[in-house]
């Protein structure tokens, strides 16, 4: 459904019922603890309207939600870079690197803007959840 929204350029794609706001908070009400749904509405949410605040809002309850995994963490700071939010991008970058998930788009995304920091080697443990 996001990806006929952006197609169609609306937010209530042709032969929906709802909007696209709907289907989200439905998702979310039906399994609220599944941080892949969070992750893309947070990422809809980035590129639909800039509404980073609620992105925000869905980007922390998925990596509460994740249970320290890797991949999750990794996604959540790129979204994070897309919002122009280098700080939290790099945090998660960190975090994804710790639990063995090394290098990738984010860390090579941050390092094209200039941002990329090397963990200090007495944060290099695996991180616990936020």
């Amino acid at each position: 459904m996001s990806a006929l929204s952006f197609k169609q350029k609306t937010d209530m794609p042709s032969g929906s019922r709802y909007t696209m706001d709907c289907w989200f908070q439905r998702a979310i009400a039906f399994r609220p603890d599944d941080h892949i749904v969070r992750m893309i509405y947070a990422s809809f949410l980035v590129n639909k309207g800039g509404r980073n605040d609620e992105a925000d809002f869905q980007l922390k309850q998925a990596a509460q939600d994740s249970e320290s995994n890797a991949f999750t963490y990794r996604n959540i700071g790129l979204i994070y870079l897309d919002m122009k939010r280098y700080g939290e991008a790099l945090e998660y970058a960190h975090k994804s690197i710790s639990l063995g998930l090394a290098g990738g788009p984010l860390q090579e995304k941050l390092v094209a803007v200039g941002r990329w920091v090397e963990q200090p080697a007495d944060e290099k443990s695996v991180p616990t959840k936020p």
